[in-house]
């Protein structure tokens, strides 16, 4: 059997990447194949691990918060994408080689186009600047899109990834500046309730915007947040982490095995049926 695995820290227990593949896996009736699990890292642990990814002949892995911008310099190639982010959330074995890949840019890319929103020619607001950030803008790039914009807390943070992306950049706290010059709001900071920062709920309810085509939040399972407040607040379409979730899965499981599938078996893995 080969092994899949996603890494992260204490917060892998949260993702809902192994229900997801390995649902996936199940009804394709590989389960004698093919396993997916959860690997909690300790950060002072990374190098090691990624050491024991080739000592376990791991199939393949997905990385997520707080490794995609750490993982490149234990690989052995980057594909192109993963180059242009500076960021990789999946790794593909082939052979002897691990090779780092970014599945976030397609997976958010066909998130907005299977909520019928086309980036091209539009003004995107990505929230936050890690790792996350610069696959999603990457796929803006790609995808068209007129301006984008990155705000973060810190304007040096912001500014300097402005600087290595060719965009625009401002501040959470200055977002209501922005008034109605986006149409496209994207979430990628760990962020989504007033539970988890009142600071940051205070600055969306205050935001001047009245009118976007989306609301884009690219964690999931969460209620009451302020992000899809927004979204019916300026009449927008709301879109949670889910899609792109199972969009940059399918992506990466095509990738690891050869095996074609399709967008609607990832997407019913989470229980998403259009």
């Amino acid at each position: 059997m080969k092994v899949l695995a996603i890494l992260s820290d204490h917060r892998v227990h949260k993702t809902a990447s192994p229900k997801l593949h390995n649902t996936v896996i199940k009804a394709r009736d590989l389960e004698n194949e093919y396993c997916y699990v959860p690997l909690e890292i300790n950060e002072d642990d990374f190098a090691q691990a990624l050491t024991g990814l080739r000592a376990l002949n791991i199939a393949g892995a997905n990385v997520t918060i707080p490794y995609k911008e750490r993982v490149g310099k234990f690989l052995d190639e980057i594909s192109e994408n993963a180059k242009a982010a500076g960021a990789i959330n999946t790794i593909i074995r082939r052979g002897d080689k691990l090779i780092g890949d970014n599945t976030d840019i397609i997976g958010y890319i066909d998130s907005l186009k299977f909520n019928n929103i086309d980036p091209k020619g539009k003004k995107v607001c990505i929230v936050g600047n890690g790792g996350a950030a610069r696959g999603l803008i990457v796929g803006l790039k790609q995808a068209g899109a007129k301006k984008i914009i990155v705000a973060g807390r810190s304007a040096e943070k912001a500014s300097i990834l402005a600087k290595e992306f060719d965009i625009d950049y401002t501040t959470i706290a200055e977002l209501k500046t922005l008034k109605d010059n986006i149409d496209i709001i994207t979430n990628t900071t760990p962020i989504s309730t007033q539970e988890e920062s009142p600071e940051l709920a205070k600055f969306i309810d205050n935001l001047n915007i009245t009118s976007l085509d989306a609301v884009v939040d690219i964690n999931y399972g969460r209620r009451n947040t302020f992000w899809e407040a927004l979204a019916k607040r300026t009449d927008a379409t709301f879109i949670d982490g889910q899609p792109m979730l199972a969009l940059q899965g399918r992506a990466a499981f095509e990738m690891w095995t050869g095996i074609k599938v399709t967008e609607d078996e990832y997407l019913n893995a989470l229980g998403i049926v259009y």
